[in-house]
């Protein structure tokens, strides 16, 4: 069985985002699949994020489309 190499996960849960410029800092999510992960300050709950199945790290944020 071969796996993908990253998934794209509803986050379900994580602190207010705050919009910070030009900062590495990251702050703890939960996925819709119960996994915790590290993500950037700006992402907030009900975002799309993209994840590395191997490590479970955040990749990047997936824009939907149809979405405001």
């Amino acid at each position: 069985m071969v796996f993908p190499e990253s998934v794209d996960l509803r986050v379900t849960s994580t602190a207010q985002p705050m919009h910070q410029r030009e900062t590495s800092a990251l702050k703890e999510a939960v996925l819709e699949n119960g996994m915790e992960v590290l993500v950037p300050l700006f992402i907030k709950e009900g975002e799309l994020i993209q994840t590395k199945v191997a490590t479970g790290k955040y990749l990047d944020r997936v824009k939907e489309s149809g979405r405001k």
